[in-house]
């Protein structure tokens, strides 16, 4: 038969009534404790005070804070009925409200004392923002305009980029395959005579003949071992 090891279970026994303890304590009521009740609504003619008709707003953040605008609770509203905090101590509290959709009536936040063992109720007034504070992503400078001129504007611009393109190309492919490059003999400048053939300023008819078939003789070397590639 296994023996319980006594350490063990001594320690067992000593963290359950340690956290039995804590949680009692941290359970406990606050003493004297009070409710704050809070609810958000559509001020229509922001007048600060709930008329008839003037509903509860939804999606609203309100936000508990102490006096040092420390917050210590919040809540999203999701029901059109106040929400309630409670177990609180009574001290100086300051109320506020948030939300992407409506702001607040008053700038500034509600500053109130909880009396010790009271319910209060808060009715915060809200208006929507104005559409105008909502930015237009067709107003930006950035953003084009597809209408009828603009298409056929892109589409002109498109065409003519295209035709520049295979211009360049060709005669890209022109210069490094199809062109017969000009023979330069020994460095010596020559020139096309008007009789059809190179010659050299002031050579005499003779060397002009020569340097003809010379010339002709080497573009057609050079135009053979081209195909011949």
């Amino acid at each position: 038969m296994l023996k319980p090891n006594r350490t063990a279970l001594v320690a067992v026994i000593l963290w359950s009534l340690i956290a039995g303890a804590g949680l009692s304590q941290a359970q406990a009521p606050v003493a004297d404790a009070g409710t704050v009740c809070v609810i958000a609504y559509a001020d229509a003619n922001q007048n600060g005070v709930r008329d008839p008709g003037e509903d509860a707003l939804l999606d609203v953040n309100i936000n508990l804070m102490l006096a040092n605008n420390v917050v210590i609770a919040n809540h999203v509203t999701a029901l059109r009925e106040p929400y309630c905090f409670e177990n609180l101590t009574p001290q100086q509290y300051i109320l506020g409200i948030s939300s992407p959709l409506y702001d607040p009536v008053d700038a500034a936040p509600l500053a109130f004392t909880l009396p010790a063992g009271q319910r209060v109720t808060y009715e915060v007034g809200a208006v929507a923002r104005p559409a105008e504070q909502v930015e237009d992503p067709s107003a930006s400078i950035l953003v084009i305009p597809l209408n009828m001129s603009t298409r056929i504007g892109l589409g002109v611009a498109a065409a003519l980029g295209v035709i520049a393109l295979l211009t360049g190309l060709g005669l890209v492919i022109y210069g490094l395959f199809l062109h017969r490059r000009t023979a330069i003999l020994d460095d010596d400048e020559v020139e096309w005579s008007e009789d059809g053939g190179w010659q050299e300023p002031g050579a005499a008819e003779g060397e002009r003949y020569a340097m003809r078939t010379l010339v002709r003789s080497s573009f057609d070397s050079e135009f053979d071992e081209q195909e011949r590639r």
